[in-house]
């Protein structure tokens, strides 16, 4: 069993210390209950629950019955009431009352009637004596007498029943004729004992069905523990692959980072390089054929271009054909000398080298 201090570190509750002075009384008064963590459906969620089963002592009959009792507590505890479920043993019928739900959830006035300050030992209490848990509502499958007891307290509520409708006057003749059958002398009436054995031969049958389907669930529940077990090593691969290709993917930033920092500044210092570059000291020669060989192809170059325009500017009509002729003629004459200019430069060039 775990202890209280574990299991509220797992179940948020928002009045810890409550919960705790409650589970303590619990525990003391009864010493077989157990206290575990659950879950509750609120809303359609599931929600966390501090949790604490065991036998309770139900009176039925002049004996006592160890009877398995669940409380669930949900986080809002105390402004919310525990909800409690009764589980009846194997070998007994449960017949739901206006306490004791169908599903075995227990709906007593204290549940009903909960405050803050309202004492969970005193609802357990209630139920140990409750009358309505008492009435027949537990049937013993091996004590016979329980079923006859069922028996003649239906029997009797019947009996009550026709002497409440034979009293009333407004009774319309369809009833008068049910009770007109039910009181022939000649109608046939079932043994008591013969009664009992196809009761107990029905409810045994009943109970064999319940058995086979809680077999056939306990093998579905296995085999979905199979698939869950599957697909739990199939995530545990899958986690396994994206975690290390997450570990890549970060060492692949490390890297990318650290390359685009040093070409930032490789780009700086090249635009750093590229301002300051001063294209007349590049070319500058203490060489004075040189520096007029380099003047002079500069100069034939930019008439080269000119003639090229000229051109273009003679295709597309923006200027007529004895312009185009004149400034041609111009151009031309300086291309030539340009040009012969620079070979007397190179031949002398040559030369100097040469000697």
């Amino acid at each position: 069993m775990d202890s209280i201090q574990e299991i509220l570190k797992t179940v948020k509750m928002n009045n810890s210390n409550k919960i705790k002075q409650d589970l303590k009384q619990l525990l003391k008064k009864y010493e077989d209950f157990s206290l575990y963590s659950a879950q509750l459906q609120k809303n359609g969620q599931v929600i966390p629950c501090v949790a604490s089963g065991g036998p309770l002592k139900i009176h039925h009959q002049g004996s006592t019955l160890p009877i398995p009792v669940q409380l669930f507590f949900s986080p809002d505890y105390p402004k919310v009431s525990p909800v409690i479920y009764i589980t009846i043993p194997p070998d007994m019928i449960f017949v739901s009352n206006e306490h004791v739900r169908g599903d075995g959830r227990v709906q007593v006035p204290s549940l009903k009637n909960w405050t803050n300050n309202s004492k969970l030992i005193n609802i357990l209490k209630e139920m140990e004596i409750q009358r309505e848990i008492e009435k027949g509502n537990l049937i013993d499958l091996d004590n016979l007498d329980d079923i006859e007891d069922l028996i003649n307290e239906n029997e009797n509520e019947n009996k009550n029943e026709n002497q409440n409708q034979n009293q009333n006057q407004n009774l319309n003749q369809n009833l008068n004729q049910n009770q007109n059958q039910n009181q022939n002398p000649n109608k046939k009436t079932i043994p008591k004992s013969v009664l009992k054995k196809k009761l107990k031969k029905k409810i045994l049958k009943n109970l064999s069905s319940i058995d086979q389907e809680i077999n056939n669930l306990n093998r579905e529940l296995g085999e979905l523990e199979s698939k869950k077990f599957s697909l739990q090593k199939e995530f545990n691969t899958i986690s396994e692959k994206y975690e290390k290709k997450l570990e890549q993917e970060e060492k692949a930033k490390k890297v990318i980072a650290k390359n685009e920092k040093r070409i930032s500044h490789l780009i700086k210092k090249k635009e750093e390089e590229e301002a300051n570059f001063n294209i007349d000291e590049a070319t500058k020669s203490n060489d004075i054929p040189f520096e007029q060989l380099q003047e002079l192809q500069a100069k034939q170059q930019t008439i080269e271009d000119t003639i090229f325009f000229l051109d273009y500017f003679l295709k597309n009509g923006k200027i007529d054909f004895q312009d185009y002729l004149k400034h041609l003629r111009s151009i031309s004459r300086s291309l030539y000398l340009k040009q012969m200019h620079a070979k007397k430069i190179k031949k002398s060039i040559v030369e100097t080298q040469l000697n």
